[in-house]
């Protein structure tokens, strides 16, 4: 018996002196300001947030807030254990629980610290009962990072929409308005803060880092769409920049675009080449268009005519078709000259 009163009490005074000792300093260290804390009602989040931050402290005061809220979670930790098993909170991982809340819960920078520290997410699983993130749920650093040098553009998109926000707009076509502003310029195109939203998008999506350029590329081309008159200036609607994209992008097409996001894959055969469809916009642009087809199958540039073929847009080849113009002609011709023979 004897024995096992030696093992309780040693069991004790690990729980006195690592656990229950150090809560009782904090206690003792921090009783001023854990009142000034608990004065604050417990429904204004924010108010008690605030406090915590020391918002309006500066130099040797902001830094003793810092360490008191700190100390509360050192002492959260120190309190803490699984319910059902008993099990305590590991020592050596504190450290780690106050640096976890140290991180902005926006963004997904606790998560990546859960990722990187396998001990401490297994603690926080076991006593804390969070669960722990997949490592292939949570994008690169870059996410966070471009939310972070963006954070006043992010904060006011977001706030838009928000009723509590102080950007918040009522009539949702004055809201749109104001989102478009953000992100693209007068003349229709993307705003540095557009191109960095597209970014972080991609990161959000998992694209691979060599594809993530490419990724802001395509999306832009089709974010920007057709420059502005384009059918009055060029008389089509054709128009084939996001193909021409893939095409010279074909990783990203093959690996990204269709078996990462799992999109149908695209037909290229009529997608003309950059020279054939300037070729194409001259062919619209002059009256004489059968001369200018010939003019260059005559001289062996035979794209835009094979094109058009395929593309639908003519049915007779040009050289066909100038050969049923001059039969059509001496077919015209002997009529004419029976019939002058008649009389």
């Amino acid at each position: 018996h004897g024995y096992q009163k030696a093992e309780v009490l040693d069991e004790d005074k690990e729980y006195l002196f690592n656990y229950l000792v150090p809560r009782w300093r904090i206690n003792v260290q921090y009783k001023e300001q854990d009142a000034e804390y608990d004065a604050i009602d417990s429904e204004d989040r924010e108010a008690r947030d605030a406090y915590l931050a020391g918002e309006g402290l500066e130099g040797s005061d902001l830094t003793a807030r810092v360490e008191y809220r700190q100390d509360r979670r050192r002492r959260e930790a120190l309190e803490m254990s699984n319910k059902l098993t008993g099990e305590r909170f590991p020592l050596d991982q504190i450290e780690n629980f106050v640096g976890y809340h140290e991180i902005e819960v926006k963004g997904k920078r606790q998560e990546r610290f859960l990722v990187g520290n396998t001990e401490f997410a297994n603690a926080m699983h076991n006593i804390a009962g969070i669960d722990i993130p997949n490592p292939e749920d949570v994008p690169s650093v870059e996410y966070d990072n471009i939310y972070d040098e963006w954070r006043d553009s992010f904060e006011r998109l977001e706030g838009l929409a928000d009723h509590e926000s102080e950007f918040y707009i009522e009539d949702v076509k004055e809201r749109d308005v104001a989102r478009q502003a953000m992100r693209f310029t007068p003349d229709g195109k993307y705003t540095a803060f557009g191109l960095a939203e597209i970014k972080r998008d991609a990161y959000s999506r998992f694209v691979p880092e060599e594809y993530v350029a490419s990724y802001v590329g395509y999306y832009t081309i089709i974010g920007e769409g057709k420059p502005e008159n384009w059918e009055r200036d060029t008389g089509t609607s054709r128009w084939y920049e996001d193909d021409w994209f893939m095409m010279e992008h074909i990783d990203f097409y093959r690996e990204v675009y269709k078996d990462l996001f799992g999109n149908e894959k695209w037909d290229f055969r009529k997608v003309p080449t950059r020279k054939v469809f300037k070729q194409y916009l001259e062919y619209l642009k002059t009256t004489r268009r059968d001369d200018y087809r010939r003019g260059l199958w005559e001289r062996g540039d035979e794209g835009l005519e094979t094109w058009l073929l395929l593309a639908g847009i003519v049915t007779v080849h040009i050289t066909d078709k100038a050969k049923r113009e001059l039969t059509t002609w001496e077919e015209e011709a002997a009529e004419i000259e029976e019939a002058l023979s008649r009389h």
